[in-house]
């Protein structure tokens, strides 16, 4: 909690906090450009942006604790 008061995960600290999946991988991709984690390929660049979505939008809340608590009210 002291790196990320929300309590998000994963945290990366390079000189700043760096919190949530895509946010870290588009940071390393901007710093790293010598060495990319994405293809040049637009093509091939937009079915990765593609796949982190349906992680980051349909997947992952589904494991997330607080999520199925709230949802769990719901009903």
């Amino acid at each position: 909690m002291t790196l990320n008061p929300i309590g998000d995960m994963p945290v990366m600290v390079d000189g700043d906090v760096v919190s949530d999946s895509f946010a870290i991988l588009m940071y390393l991709e901007e710093k790293n450009p010598q060495h990319p984690l994405l293809p040049s390929d637009l093509k091939r660049k937009a079915i990765n942006y593609q796949a982190a979505y349906l992680v980051s939008s349909s997947i992952q809340p589904l494991q997330s604790l607080p999520v199925l608590v709230v949802s769990h009210q719901d009903f």
